[in-house]
């Protein structure tokens, strides 16, 4: 049995906690600064655990493993908050101007909706992302796809080339980098998508460079040292702060706000 990476569940419980610090706390500082970096762990963590092994010349394969890792989970969660939906209203959770769900059928539509990702329901609200993960992996997905292909090409018209590995990797930071510049050019004239693909597109250099932190951890590791660790935390954090007290930047994926689309 494969070893689990504990370091990784903890990464996610800080993601976690961050964002529900972003979501509840009043002040204005501390919520910039935990939504400079939350969802970013999502995406990371996501590219991070790709096996290429497994889905790298099956990238329709992968989408559906992530389609099937999420759905059940999504529409559990779903339709109890749509179950409860009377309850919140009634204990002032929903504004009370909502209105009730009183016939079959006004149930029978939010959980139908539910089977694409469309929950209808306020506090489900917070899963937006969650189609923006589908899609950042199967993006990423077809990236390692086509730089895999690409690769063999080369190489069938090149065989005298040794480095395979280094061209398979100049072809995923390129794709990787027009993927990006698609989601910036889609953010710049405000061409916003469903399930905020545009969203998806922009965040695929955070989703490369989980990959690319993967292969190679164990040369990271051996830099796993307090010596090197604590500076690097002291001089990232301390930058996050200057960006959020100095220049007000704001990053929230949801509402659209973001720095600068280059950023």
């Amino acid at each position: 049995m494969k070893k689990r990476e504990i370091i990784w569940d903890i990464v996610k419980g800080i993601g976690i906690i961050s964002i529900v610090i972003g979501h509840v706390t009043p002040n204005k500082p501390i919520h910039e600064f935990v939504y400079l970096y939350h969802l970013a762990i999502f995406y990371f963590i996501a590219t991070y655990f790709y096996n290429e092994e497994k889905w790298g010349d099956n990238p329709y394969g992968n989408l559906g493993n992530r389609i099937k890792s999420v759905w059940i989970k999504y529409m559990f969660y779903s339709i109890i908050i749509i179950i409860l939906h009377n309850f919140f209203i009634k204990y002032n959770f929903y504004n009370p101007n909502t209105q009730l769900f009183i016939k079959l059928e006004d149930y029978i539509v939010p959980v139908l909706n539910c089977i694409t990702f469309n929950s209808s329901e306020l506090f489900a609200g917070v899963l937006w992302f969650i189609p923006t993960i589908i899609i950042s992996t199967a993006l990423f997905g077809g990236i390692i796809y086509l730089s895999r292909k690409i690769t063999e090409k080369i190489f069938q018209k090149f065989n005298y080339l040794k480095n395979k590995k280094s061209i398979k990797y100049f072809c995923i930071i390129t794709i990787t980098f027009l993927y990006g510049w698609i989601g910036v050019y889609l953010n710049i004239n405000k061409l916003k998508l469903i399930y905020h693909i545009h969203t998806s597109f922009l965040v695929i250099p955070v989703c490369t460079l989980g990959y690319f932190f993967r292969e190679y951890r164990v040369k990271i590791k051996k830099l796993d040292k307090l010596y090197i660790i604590i500076p690097i935390f002291i001089i990232s954090t301390s930058l996050l702060l200057f960006i959020v007290f100095r220049t007000h930047m704001v990053i929230e994926l949801a509402g659209e706000k973001i720095i600068n689309p280059y950023m």
